[in-house]
């Protein structure tokens, strides 16, 4: 029998997740400010890379796969070097760092694959420092989008979202987003958001989803429509007090993030022109699996 873990880090968030009898299950995470803090300070901070260093080596178990996506990619080939040796000798795992394109790949196949759906659909991966589209027509790739923005740059750019409740105009940092965005050759009825727990963020504002009507799908099993949507990120951004959420939640940090994500949610759902989300906690662990089970 076939058992491993994978852990996946990213810009913000960093997961670990076990793979045994076909099945994927997350086992934690934990925010871990990289871009962020590289941002502030021009370099991976000692801090980030020793929660990180503890987090795998309280994690690591069986056979053990690490990789790193866009933070990671953008540092120097120097500074990606120096901290892979020191990850290998803080760990004795190797650190792999992975390109947009696979990212994109792995993550479009777990989010596709067991979907039975004739219309075009969207898949967003949504990060702390890049963002990722892929159009699928019958479970093939006909389109792709690589931007190198994400949830921490918009977060820069609006300062008052990290504030308990933004002031900005809406439609200022909705046109700020849509002008750094491509129109795309094919139009999607649906949009289906990966690389990042969208589920978390509406069972933590207890907020009710639809069923998904569209597919039959046990990992993509809500749905909501793109009015309702935009209704439920404008209370967020300007309603909701976010100190109140941070206090109540196990992972204050991760709403950082939060309020720049759902915007950029909202900028590229405008831009497509797409009926229907559907929020997932897909990621690009799903392609990787397939990988190591070839390999091991």
């Amino acid at each position: 029998m076939i058992k491993f873990i994978i852990i996946e880090v990213g810009s913000t968030t960093t997961k670990a997740y076990l793979y045994e009898n076909e099945e994927i299950k997350s086992i934690s995470r934990i925010t871990i400010p990289f871009k962020a803090n590289y941002k502030l300070k021009s370099s991976l901070q000692k801090e980030d890379k020793e929660k990180l260093y503890k987090y795998v080596n309280e994690n690591k178990m069986y056979f053990t796969y690490v990789y790193g996506t866009s933070i990671f990619r953008t540092i120097s080939t120097k500074e990606r070097n120096e901290f892979e040796d020191e990850f290998k000798q803080r760990t004795n795992l190797e650190f792999n760092t992975i390109t947009q394109e696979i990212e994109n790949k792995y993550t479009t196949y777990g989010a596709t694959r067991n979907i039975n759906y004739n219309n075009n659909v969207a898949v967003m991966i949504g990060g702390g420092a890049s963002t990722e589209l892929s159009i699928v027509k019958n479970k093939k790739i006909i389109e792709t989008s690589y931007y190198d923005f994400g949830a921490v740059d918009i977060t820069n750019k609006f300062n008052d979202l990290k504030e308990n409740k933004a002031t900005t105009d809406y439609e200022t940092m909705i046109n700020y987003i849509k002008e750094k965005l491509k129109e795309t050759k094919n139009k999607p009825e649906v949009l289906i958001l990966a690389g990042g727990d969208y589920l978390y963020f509406y069972e933590q504002l207890q907020e009710k989803l639809q069923t998904n009507t569209l597919f039959n799908n046990k990992n993509e099993p809500y749905m909501l429509d793109i009015n309702e949507m935009e209704k439920i990120d404008k209370k967020f951004i300007y309603e909701t007090s976010l100190n109140n959420i941070k206090e109540k939640t196990n992972d204050p940090l991760w709403w950082d993030g939060a309020r720049a994500m759902r915007l950029i949610v909202e900028a590229l759902a405008k831009t497509l022109g797409v009926k229907y989300i559907i929020p997932t906690k897909i990621t690009c662990v799903y392609g990787v699996v397939e990988e190591l089970k070839i390999i091991l």
